[in-house]
């Protein structure tokens, strides 16, 4: 699934369900608004999840977030049981990174 977010284009990649799929929308929706403000010129997010079966019905998540920005592409992978959970991380780890990669360029 493919939308936009404030002109960059988001891919949405191995998600099951529309609504887990509304929620990162959301989610990457704050986080430019929020956590993610350091970048300042993002082009493409994508998001990619595949899911394994541990557990019995439990599901198992291994998360790639990729962020092409003024930074380069910035990439992040996290797995985990809880796939908005994972997601969660996944920013937090990206936000860290674009901060260093900022903090690097002012000298």
């Amino acid at each position: 699934m493919q939308r936009l977010i404030d002109e960059v284009r988001v891919d949405l990649i191995g998600f099951d369900t529309d609504d887990i799929k509304e929620r990162i929308f959301d989610k990457l929706e704050q986080a430019f608004q929020g956590q993610l403000r350091v970048v300042r010129e993002p082009s493409h997010v994508s998001v990619h999840v595949k899911k394994a079966n541990k557990e019995g019905n439990r599901q198992w998540h291994d998360m790639t977030l990729k962020l092409d920005c003024e930074f380069g592409l910035l990439s992040v992978r996290k797995d985990g049981w809880d796939i908005l959970s994972v997601f969660d991380e996944a920013l937090d780890t990206l936000r860290d990174i674009a901060t260093k990669e900022k903090d690097k360029q002012r000298g």
